[in-house]
Order: structure tokens, then C-alpha cells, then sequence
């Protein structure tokens, strides 16, 4: 995903800032703890289907 698309997505949930996985795969929200999924670098932020990710899964995930 392009960094200047990156630096506008919020977190719709929260309008948090979020952060992508060392992968570039992934979107999250720390504050709700929300994993939402990019597909052909095109994010999926729909809150029912993102992850809700749990305190150890959110220490394991690698940000960039």
C-alpha cells in the first residue's frame, strides 16, 4: 500500500491512528485492538470483519 494512502486511514471504530504489520498485510487499531486485512492492497476496514485480536496476539504481531 502507498504511504501516502496509509497516512489517512483511521480506524473506523475509533479514528485512532493505525499500523501495518512488517508484512503489509495487515492494519491495526492498538487502542481496540481491531487487525483489519489488506487484499490487493486495498484495505478492508469493516469492523465486523476485522480481528479482534487479544493481548498476547497483539504483543506478537511485528509493526512497521
Amino acid at each position: 500500500m502507498k504511504k501516502a494512502i496509509y497516512d489517512v486511514l483511521v480506524c473506523p471504530a475509533c479514528n485512532g491512528k493505525l499500523k501495518m504489520t512488517k508484512d503489509g498485510h495487515h492494519l491495526l487499531c492498538s487502542f481496540d485492538k481491531l487487525l483489519f486485512d489488506i487484499n490487493d492492497n486495498i484495505p478492508n476496514m469493516v469492523i465486523e470483519q476485522a480481528k479482534n485480536l487479544g493481548t498476547e496476539e497483539m504483543e506478537q504481531l511485528e509493526l512497521r
